[in-house]
């Protein structure tokens, strides 16, 4: 029987039920205020946001104060409020939270929608989750999608609002803080990735692309997904017009333009200067490392903390640093080019390997992007003896002619390539975009052979370019600076310099001659290069055309540990033995220690430490670290302008008169190794030092009759043509107490006007020659006299 509603039994039930009610309502007031204060208990301080330290990319500037390159974890480019376009901040509140403005840091509203909808899909799917709610789970949370999760995020929301009082500052954090994709942390960033400018050069459509990618920063990146992309900004330009942001008709004209982003950034690995930058990171790694305590009353944690407050990682990837190296960006290009020219022409010369097995071709790359110097892989389609016809890229056609592919041809001048095999072509420097018809190329191999190149400024000691290898991609190893290898000739101005400084001069006869001594227990006999000897020579011809037994005759003057004390002075810092082989360069140095050698000859004497890093300050600019350029006087200015004068020489008559062409006043010295497994070429301006190497990792033959005139120096020719464009041509200063005289360069007397080999030569004063040269008779008896005594 039913209650009647205004019967005692129900009103009863009435209250029973009101009862019920309001106690499901006490209890779940309860139970939901001890699930808030046991979520709330342990939910991370919203106090780190007083002194908030977002994790900043370390800068690095070349030397001209452009940034150049990154040191990051998450790449963020921090920009205040008010350096974000108003447009940029509509767009991303249009598309991500459009009541930002008006609620406390939830949408109820948004919840209820989003939790119905997941309660029909039975499923999480929606989060409804505002700027604030994104910002909170960025800064303190995880992203995994559970109720938990979600209220501990809602929880920390308010208090972010309540704490930081601003919306304007919550959205700045946000701004900063939230990933674009593609590695790009914070909207400046992401400016910089997608469209390869600053923020506040963007456009509507730009504006709008970037406002729908922290949804789903992979799944709508226009690098990766452009048709998603596009739907995504499209999506965001609506929502932007329905709000007012923009007009509809700037919607529509925005919808109908085209993503324009830029090609993704290429890697380190592929980089310019990806050795220089490396070595720059290393060197920061240095700096930034605490010094061990030898009394041990403070560990290395603790001296860390101390000194740093951060491990050296955290400050070179998290801090922020601003890098300011001593790079020279086009001198740096100007290297690589040298270094990957002289490499291929070294390894054509060792003949053609073959088709590339399993070569991938580039199907991205089209004829706009096609350029003259562009390296890439192609597919043979057709052969004839005069021309091979190619495909690549997109399918693009292309044709190498025999001029262009000679190279290959084997003995009997003749080069098989099967159809469809795969080959490395580059296009040549004829080909224009609007040319019709198959693009020019010519047949390519990637080189086997290493090299490395340094440039060093004589005036401060910077280093301006440096390449480490062939590719930086395949093997980081730093040949400039990390491998110690024998300089062969290269070595020969320490024995030179110790000679001046000791009293002898450019014109002393020395004996070109066969020589048989025991070394390190076993006999050892040297020769020059090609077996000739050439007897009585000046120390000036046996320099210039890098006599061996001549130079070996005057370490024996001298004395290995002479030559090992004059090493040490002019700055080798690797280990040396005093022993007669010093003299052909048999002790292992770096690329980096010779160049820097033959800049102390070239900077009359003085000695510098070759400079990376000028200044690193932190975030807010104070200075963390500095160096500035040290000169210390190892050798007199007379010494070294002699060294310079007679090193002038090997460029204007000897083993480097390939480089004569250049036009300048130019100073240097080859060196080769046995079996030619290491060539050199050493050289300097009055500006600028610079040194070239080209070997195989493992000791081995580069190749037959590869000296460093033939493999070294052409780099080193390459690299001086662009580094000289701009230098005027002018000579080396001469310090007092030096003077000139002409000389007979075969006796070393002052010449007549009947020499016919005469040359000018710079002495010290008072130890000019004083005597003149005799006849031609009494010269040739005078050497055949010498002759035969040997």
């Amino acid at each position: 029987m039913v209650a009647k509603p205004g019967s005692a039994k129900g009103r009863d039930l009435i209250k029973t039920l009101a009862w019920l009610i309001l106690m499901m309502v006490v209890l779940g007031a309860v139970a939901g205020v001890v699930v808030y204060f046991r979520l709330a208990s342990n939910l991370p301080s919203i106090e780190i946001l007083d002194n908030f330290r977002p994790n900043l990319a370390s800068l690095v500037y070349d030397d001209k104060g452009k940034k150049v390159h990154e040191f990051y974890i998450e790449r963020r480019i921090w920009t205040p409020i008010e350096r974000i376009p108003k447009l940029m901040q509509q767009a991303i509140v249009a598309v991500e939270d459009a009541r930002f403005y008006s609620h406390g840091g939830v949408d109820w509203f948004g919840i209820l929608r989003a939790a119905w909808a997941n309660l029909r899909k039975r499923r999480i799917e929606q989060g409804a989750s505002t700027i604030t709610q994104q910002l909170a789970r960025r800064l303190f949370l995880t992203p995994e999608k559970t109720y938990k999760r979600k209220i501990r995020e809602i929880i920390l929301a308010c208090q972010i609002e309540k704490k930081l009082a601003s919306k304007q500052k919550i959205l700045e954090y946000y701004l900063n803080e939230i990933y674009f994709g593609s590695g790009a942390y914070g909207v400046a960033a992401a400016s910089q990735v997608y469209f390869g400018k600053p923020l506040q050069e963007l456009s509507i459509p730009q504006f709008a692309l970037l406002a729908g990618l922290p949804r789903a920063p992979s799944r709508y990146s226009p690098l990766r997904n452009p048709l998603l992309a596009k739907r995504r900004r499209n999506f965001a330009l609506r929502r932007m017009a329905d709000l007012g942001v923009i007009s509809q008709r700037q919607c529509r004209d925005a919808i109908a333009s085209p993503l324009n982003t830029v090609e993704p950034e290429r890697s380190t690995k592929k980089s310019c200067g990806a050795w220089f930058f490396e070595d720059i990171r290393r060197r920061c790694l240095k700096i930034f490392k605490a010094p061990s305590d030898e009394s041990g009353t403070e560990s290395q944690e603790e001296a860390q903390t101390r000194l740093f407050g951060a491990s050296p990682a955290d400050m070179v990837y998290r801090d922020g640093l601003n890098i300011y190296s001593t790079i020279d960006m086009r001198l740096q290009a100007a290297a690589e080019r040298a270094v990957d020219k002289g490499l291929r022409e070294v390894d054509k010369r060792e003949g053609f390997r073959g088709p590339i097995e399993d070569g991938k071709l580039d199907d991205k790359l089209d004829r706009q992007h096609i350029r003259p110097g562009l390296i890439t892989l192609a597919k043979v389609t057709g052969m004839t003896p005069d021309a091979i016809t190619v495909t690549f890229g997109t399918g693009i056609e292309g044709i190498i002619d025999k001029r262009h592919f000679k190279w290959a041809l084997n003995k009997k001048h003749q080069l098989h390539l099967a159809t469809d095999s795969v080959i490395e072509v580059k296009v040549q420097d004829s080909f224009r975009a609007d040319d019709e018809g198959p693009v020019p190329l010519s047949l390519e191999q990637e080189p086997q052979v290493e090299g490395a190149l340094v440039a060093i400024d004589l005036h401060t000691g910077y280093v301006r370019a440096m390449v480490g290898g062939r590719s930086f991609k395949k093997s980081e190893f730093n040949r400039a600076i990390q491998a110690r290898r024998q300089p062969g000739s290269a070595f020969k101005p320490v024995i030179y310099t110790a000679a001046i400084d000791s009293g002898m001069i450019p014109t002393d006869i020395i004996l070109d001659v066969p020589i048989y001594m025991d070394e390190v227990n076993k006999v050892w006999k040297p020769d020059n290069y090609g077996e000739r000897v050439f007897g009585p020579v000046t120390l000036q011809t046996a320099l210039e055309k890098s006599k061996n037994l001549a130079t070996i005759n005057l370490i024996k003057r001298l004395s290995p540990k002479l030559a090992v004390h004059y090493a040490r002075l002019l700055g080798i810092r690797s280990h040396l033995e005093p022993v007669p082989s010093l003299a052909l360069g048999s002790m292992g140095v770096s690329l980096l220690e010779l160049t820097s050698l033959y800049g102390v000859i070239a900077t009359e004497g003085r000695q510098f430490k070759p400079i990376f890093i000028k200044e690193i300050t932190d975030r807010s600019g104070h200075t963390l670290y500095t160096q500035e350029p040290e000169m210390e006087q190892v050798l007199s200015p007379q010494t070294a302008y002699v060294m310079i004068h007679m090193l002038k020489g090997v460029i204007q008559r000897g083993t480097g008169i390939r480089a004569k062409g250049l036009g300048h006043n130019l100073a240097g010295k080859t060196g080769t190794t046995n079996d030619f497994a290491d060539a050199w070429f050493i050289g300097f301006s009055p500006n600028l030092v610079v040194g070239t190497w080209v070997g195989f990792d493992e000791i081995r033959p580069i190749g037959k009759g590869e000296t460093g005139a033939r493999a070294a120096l052409p780099i080193w020719i390459a690299f001086m043509k662009d580094a000289l464009k701009d230098e005027p041509e002018d000579d080396f200063p001469v310090p007092e107490g030096i003077v000139f005289r002409t000389v007979d360069s075969k006796t070393g007397q002052l010449a007549t006007d009947k020499t016919a080999d005469a040359i000018v030569e710079a002495f010290i004063r008072g130890a000019e020659p004083l005597e003149h040269t005799a006849s031609t008779s009494q010269r040739a008896r005078h050497f055949s006299e010498i002759d035969a005594g040997f």
